[in-house]
């Protein structure tokens, strides 16, 4: 009988353990439907003195390997089938970096990404000004017109001498950004201030 009770003392002690070590849900590159044909659109909002809502789509239009393990993928943002941005996701060694090819601004707003990342990771975003945070995963997202599964929210946060910079970005596995959010604060003149939304609201992916 004491031997028994031993036994069972050690296979839920091994039970409990097993439970402990489930996967951590995590985000990798192959998560990210990067292929020529894609595109996803947007209802984007910004909130300034003039309100402007619209509706944009993000294209793949190539993708051109610079290296065995690194590549270039070539993004057009149109309204109403017009040219109105271009871009370029940068991955490799260190991750995915999306950068406007416009000097002085990016339409969709630069980010890096450090991948794989899950719940917790950290980074240096880019600008190099703050560091990018996954604050939280979630099985389900719920948003109009769906529900997306398997979403991780990403945050930066940076406060300069004049002006206060909040970025956050959600993530679905297998779909890519499904909601962007980025807010300035103007420290010394609050007029100044906005509010850039981004929401997915149609996609095709291959």
């Amino acid at each position: 009988m004491k031997a028994f009770f031993i036994c069972l003392v050690l296979i839920l002690a091994l039970g409990a353990c097993k439970k402990k070590t489930s996967s951590t849900p995590t985000f990798f590159l192959s998560d990210f439907p990067l292929k020529t044909g894609n595109y996803w659109i947007y209802h984007f909002t910004d909130y300034t003195n003039n309100l402007v809502d619209d509706t944009f789509t993000l294209k793949v239009e190539r993708i051109e390997a610079i290296s065995t393990d690194s590549s270039l993928v070539y993004i057009y943002i149109y309204n109403d089938k017009v040219i109105i941005d271009s871009a370029v996701y940068y991955f490799g060694g260190n991750g995915l970096t999306y950068k406007g090819l416009y000097q002085q601004y990016s339409f969709f707003g630069n980010f890096h990404l450090s991948l794989p990342f899950s719940q917790g990771s950290e980074w240096v975003n880019t600008p190099t000004l703050d560091t990018l945070k996954v604050i939280s995963y979630s099985d389900k997202y719920l948003v109009t017109p769906d529900n997306f599964s398997s979403v991780f929210y990403l945050y930066s946060y940076y406060r300069g001498p004049k002006y206060l910079l909040i970025n956050e970005i959600y993530f679905s596995k297998g779909i890519g950004i499904i909601h962007k959010n980025i807010q300035y604060q103007d420290n010394n003149n609050f007029t100044n201030n906005r509010t850039q939304s981004y929401d997915l609201i149609g996609y095709q992916i291959q």
